[in-house]
């Protein structure tokens, strides 16, 4: 049986402010993505959402990690209903969030009906009432731009019991129940079924913080060329399929016509491919999830404290506060797209260029903007008591 290390990893807290930058750069990229202000300039660090992965899987695999470090491994010799109190009192705080900013977003899309630049998906004024509140409050709808804390809440609800089986030495009915759950919903499968399938990314990392003392005890004693290698191997597959996602999403479309059609036609289909769709989370994606987190959080650890310097002042708020961060930025994004709706400053005037440098500054403003609403709720968060970190 695999016991995780007695040692807590309070004491490794360089891990942590790693992945509290790491986080704080997943939301700033979800949230530019999220606006879709482009061009803006942000594309070069957000890929407008069309990347074979995005920042919302780096975003759930730190909230498992963390999860399985600080529940789970670091927490071993708690009594057991005390970690399972804790979390399932975190559940609760995130139902009642989801299912308020919800009936919030709903109510407030009535208000504001025929506007525009209101957020797709909302259910008709005229629709049976009673049903909409059953389906909110079940979880099969969600209205606004914090849907991540409807699949939070289930998946903290359910940690116990893997935090449970871990203790056992289970880990491998872990994987065989997140497996089943991922059978479960009809592929391909609609945003609203990505919760079961999502939870893969959840779980598989809670796993790791479980081990995340043994992990880290083994890879100091792995000789430095073999961490190099497996290093360098993540960063080249994570370049290249960066890179692959790049040309699906900016060049291939412009390759019609011109030659190299099926170039064109082969790159486009990538991200709708069966193997990386989004909803489905089939395992080529969920792999490659894990591979470009891996890249990712050894680039930051590598760069700890020239990011700290540099960026710390911008990321550390936004990645120890991630919830109040989450919770502010739906009211950012949602509220801006009422009144300044991504489509407002399309290039369809006589000159184009000037239109579209006039649209990137535009749009560079508005983005910069909406991030420093965001920080600034993060960075004095004692006027927001009433929202949690």
């Amino acid at each position: 049986m695999i016991k995780p290390a007695k040692e807590s990893v309070s004491s490794n807290n360089n891990r942590l402010i790693t992945l509290d930058l790491l986080r704080g750069w997943f939301l700033i990229v979800i949230l530019v993505n999220h606006l879709f202000y482009f061009p803006s300039g942000y594309d070069f660090i957000s890929g407008r959402g069309m990347l074979i992965v995005s920042a919302a899987e780096g975003f759930f695999i730190i909230s498992g990690l963390l999860i399985g470090i600080i529940r789970g491994g670091r927490m071993n010799h708690v009594p057991f209903p005390v970690i399972w109190k804790k979390l399932w009192k975190r559940g609760v705080l995130l139902y009642i969030w989801s299912i308020g900013l919800s009936f919030f977003y709903i109510l407030l899309g009535w208000l504001l009906y025929d506007t525009p630049g209101l957020k797709w998906g909302l259910v008709t004024p005229w629709t049976n009432i009673p049903d909409v509140i059953a389906q909110v409050l079940s979880l099969q709808y969600f209205y606004g731009w914090a849907d991540f804390l409807r699949m939070y809440a289930v998946y903290i609800f359910a940690a116990p019991l893997a935090i449970w089986l871990l203790r056992k030495g289970r880990w491998y009915i872990v994987i065989l129940l997140s497996a089943l759950v991922w059978l479960f919903p009809q592929k391909p499968v609609v945003e609203i079924d990505m919760i079961y399938t999502w939870q893969t990314l959840f779980f598989g990392a809670l796993m790791v913080g479980y081990y995340w003392q043994n992990i880290t005890k083994f890879v100091k004693t792995m000789p430095k060329r073999t961490i190099n290698i497996i290093a360098y191997t993540c960063l080249v597959i994570t370049a290249l399929t960066i890179g692959l996602s790049i040309v699906s999403a900016f060049i291939a479309p412009s390759l019609q016509g011109s030659g190299w059609d099926s170039i064109s036609k082969l790159t486009q289909t990538i991200p709708e491919n069966v193997l990386f769709h989004k909803g489905d989370m089939p395992l080529p994606r969920l792999i490659l999830s894990f591979v470009w987190f891996i890249s990712f959080f050894w680039l930051f650890v590598r760069y700890e404290r020239w990011l700290l310097s540099k960026l710390g002042w911008l990321l550390l708020p936004l990645g120890q506060n991630s919830l109040l961060v989450y919770i502010t930025q739906s009211f950012v994004i949602f509220n801006m797209h009422l009144w300044l709706r991504p489509s407002m400053f399309a290039v369809t005037l006589e000159y184009p260029l000037l239109v579209e440098s006039f649209t990137i500054i535009i749009n560079f403003i508005l983005t910069t903007v909406a991030i420093g609403l965001v920080w600034l709720a993060a960075k004095y968060r004692r006027f927001l008591p009433f929202i949690p970190h």
